[in-house]
């Protein structure tokens, strides 16, 4: 389960839905790719999927924003159970380049 919040953010020229999930539960937000190999091989040194936020950002535009949908069921996604919460996502500050 996610729980969105409603911001929006200005990104070239319109508005995005909240895609900051306020509340994760059951599964592990990130999703890390770090040592996998790509397609021709090459070791990927800095691809970790913030799972969350993808799913948080797809559901906006299947929920709608003035439909009043307050729900999206995401199926045939695999994912790795685990009670983390939303901590992982946030940026240790010495590797935040936003602060």
């Amino acid at each position: 389960m996610i729980a969105m919040d409603d911001a929006d953010v200005m990104l070239a020229g319109g508005s995005e839905g909240a895609i900051c999930p306020i509340g994760i539960a059951g599964f592990a937000p990130l999703l890390s790719y770090l040592g996998e190999r790509d397609p021709a091989g090459r070791p990927l040194q800095a691809t970790i999927l913030a799972l969350a936020d993808e799913l948080a950002g797809a559901a906006e535009p299947v929920m709608g924003k003035l439909d009043r949908v307050p729900a999206a069921i995401v199926r045939g996604l695999t994912l790795k159970a685990s009670e983390e919460g939303s901590k992982p996502l946030l940026r240790d500050p010495a590797r935040d380049l936003f602060r």
